[in-house]
């Protein structure tokens, strides 16, 4: 399990931080020096920090280094801010989206938060599902790459 957090405001409290107290594989948090400062003294034996240097976290980065440990897949459950980092560093290669049919209001970001980005992703529909009135979609990067 791995968090990215460049501000580093997490909750020790968090459930999945009090299994690295117990556990051998203890759960990953990417940050920033910024982020670090925040976490040491709270994570110290929850968590391994890994810190980048620069002013956000270096997601090409962080794949890489999921994968020299032994990672395969990522899934990434961002927010609109680290989603639209991952897009614009072309590190997305399918995309899920879930439709509820419940309507609320409020303000929103949608799902990407960041400038216009220079080349859009096209992604293809590859599968639809449903389930108590919630539609499930999957989308997966076209070949083609870029809109044109």
């Amino acid at each position: 399990l791995a968090v990215v957090s460049g501000s580093g405001n997490l909750d020790p409290k968090i459930p999945m931080f009090d299994q690295g107290e117990t556990e051998d594989v203890k759960p990953l948090i990417y940050t920033t020096k910024n982020g670090n400062g925040n976490l040491s003294k709270n994570f110290e034996n929850r968590a391994e920090i890994v810190t980048s240097d620069a002013s956000q976290v270096d997601l090409p980065y962080v794949l890489k280094d999921l994968f020299d440990r032994g990672v395969s897949v990522v899934l990434a459950e961002g927010g609109p801010s680290l989603n639209h980092q991952l897009i614009e560093a072309q590190l997305v290669d399918e995309l899920c989206l879930t439709i509820s049919p419940l309507l609320i209001g409020g303000e929103s970001e949608g799902i990407l938060n960041g400038p216009l980005l220079p080349h859009p992703n096209r992604f293809q529909l590859n599968g639809l599902a449903t389930q108590d009135e919630f539609l499930f979609c999957n989308y997966l990067l076209k070949q083609d790459l870029y809109c044109s």
